[in-house]
């Protein structure tokens, strides 16, 4: 079964590896593949749907519908020939902050919520620097 939400640390050093291999696989073969696939939404909801499980699901069973399904079937930002939209890519630097920044899941709505990321922000944007 899929780990507890409140797994030990072997547990989520094991669940946090494997991601970052499905990851490190992901961009070693961004360009080879198409930076996106003509398909349907009809065809990609066909791929994705099951009956409502009664239990839960296998890490790897849910790391498979990323590998398989949700990689393949996106548009990759990243790709070396993306040149559709002024955007910024999926790049590794940006997948460690993510990272870093959902272990805390802040909510940044006032500085008593999120004291430093508020901070970092308003730093960010403050014009008089």
């Amino acid at each position: 079964m899929c780990a507890d939400l409140a797994s030990d640390p072997e547990q989520f050093r094991e669940m946090a590896i494997r991601a970052l291999q499905v990851v490190e696989q992901y961009y070693g073969q961004l360009g080879h593949k198409p930076v996106m696939r003509v398909t349907t939404a009809r065809a990609i909801r066909d791929l994705l749907y099951e009956p409502l499980p009664q239990e839960g699901s296998t890490l790897a069973a849910a790391f498979s519908v990323v590998q398989e399904i949700v990689y393949p079937w996106s548009r990759h930002n990243g790709h070396p020939r993306f040149f559709g939209y002024v955007t910024s890519p999926g790049t590794e630097a940006a997948a460690t902050g993510d990272l870093l920044a959902a272990c805390l899941n802040a909510n940044v709505t006032s500085w008593r919520s999120a004291p430093a990321a508020t901070e970092m922000e308003h730093l960010v944007i403050d014009s008089r620097r």
